[in-house]
C-alpha cells in the first residue's frame, strides 16, 4: 500500500516532467534555430543557394535582353555571385534583427546598386552618342526606369524565403511581440522541469534515476515519432515551389531543422539510456547489501 502510495504520485510527477522537458527543449531550440539568422543563411551556403539565385538573375536579364535591346552583360558586369550572397544574408540578418528586438522597426534592406547603376548609366550614356539620342527628360526617365527595374528583380531573386511576401501577412511583427516571451516561458519549464526532479528525488530516492530515466526516454520518443515520419516519407521534399533557389533554401533550411531536431532528441534518449543503466546497477548493488545482510 505504502508502494503504491508513492507509486502514483511519482507517476503523475513524472507526466508532468514529461511534457516540461517537451516545452523546455522545443522552446530552446526554436529560440536557437528558428529564431536567429545564422541557420537560416547556413542553409543558403550549404546548398549554393547564392549560386542558384545567381543564374535565374542571369537567365532573367538574358531572355529580356529581346525586348529590352540591352545586353545582359550591362546588368551581370556590375554584379557578382558574392553580391547576391550578401543580399540574401542582409535580407534575413535585417528580419531577425527586427524580430529579436535590435532594430526597433522593419523596413526593407536598402543594397548598394551603384556599381550596377554606373555600369547601365554609361551603356545608355554610349548608346545616346553612337545614335544621336538626346539626353532630355525622356531620356532621364527611361534610364532611372531601368535601373529601378532591374534592382527590383534582383530584390525578387534574392528573396530566397520569401521574406516579403511573409512580412505583409504581419507575421514578423507578431513574431516580434512573442520574442518577448521566449526567455519567460524557458524559466518558466525549467523551472516546473527542476521542481518536478527535486519533488522526486525526495518521495523517491532509491528509484529516482527510474523516474528520471523514464521522463527523458518518454519525452524524445513522444517528439521523435512525428520528426522521423516527416524524415522518412519524404514529405519535405515533396513540397512543390516553382522557383529552384526558393526551393533549395527552404527545403534545406527544413531538413536541416528536422535533423538537428533529431539529433537533439537522440541525445536525449540516450541519457534516458545512461540514466535508467545508473538505476538498474544501483539497484543490483542494493539488493546485493541486503542478501549480504541476510
Amino acid at each position: 500500500m505504502k508502494r503504491m502510495e508513492k507509486y502514483i504520485p511519482n507517476l503523475l510527477l513524472t507526466m508532468i516532467l514529461v511534457f516540461a522537458l517537451i516545452g523546455l527543449e522545443g522552446i530552446m531550440f526554436a529560440k536557437n534555430q528558428l529564431m536567429r539568422s545564422e541557420p537560416y543563411i547556413d542553409a543558403v551556403d550549404t546548398n549554393d543557394v547564392a549560386l542558384k539565385s545567381m543564374n535565374a538573375i542571369e537567365k532573367y536579364f538574358s531572355d529580356s535582353e529581346s525586348y529590352s535591346r540591352i545586353p545582359a552583360d550591362v546588368y551581370m558586369s556590375a554584379i557578382t555571385e558574392k553580391d547576391v550572397k550578401n543580399i540574401i544574408e542582409m535580407k534575413i540578418n535585417n528580419v531577425f534583427d527586427y524580430i529579436d528586438g535590435s532594430n526597433a522597426e522593419y523596413s526593407e534592406v536598402q543594397y548598394d546598386f551603384s556599381k550596377l547603376e554606373k555600369s547601365v548609366s554609361d551603356y545608355f550614356a554610349d548608346f545616346a552618342e553612337k545614335n544621336n539620342v538626346a539626353t532630355d527628360e525622356e531620356y532621364n526617365q527611361q534610364l532611372q526606369k531601368t535601373i529601378e527595374t532591374a534592382e527590383s528583380e534582383i530584390n525578387n531573386f534574392t528573396d530566397v524565403y520569401m521574406l516579403k511576401m511573409i512580412e505583409k501577412t504581419g507575421a514578423f511583427s507578431k513574431l516580434n511581440k512573442l520574442y518577448g516571451f521566449v526567455n519567460p516561458l524557458i524559466y518558466i519549464t525549467a523551472g516546473l522541469t527542476a521542481l518536478c526532479i527535486i519533488i522526486i528525488l525526495f518521495l523517491s530516492r532509491n528509484n529516482f534515476f527510474y523516474w528520471l530515466s523514464s521522463a527523458f526516454l518518454c519525452s524524445s520518443v513522444l517528439a521523435l515519432i512525428p520528426c522521423l515520419y516527416f524524415k522518412f516519407s519524404g514529405y519535405l521534399d515533396k513540397l512543390v515551389i516553382r522557383n529552384d533557389y526558393i526551393y533549395s533554401a527552404v527545403t534545406g533550411m527544413l531538413n536541416g531543422t528536422l535533423n538537428k531536431y533529431i539529433a537533439l532528441q537522440a541525445g536525449i534518449f540516450a541519457v534516458g539510456i545512461v540514466l535508467m543503466v545508473i538505476y538498474i546497477l544501483i539497484s543490483k548493488k542494493i539488493s546485493s547489501k541486503d542478501k549480504n545482510n541476510n
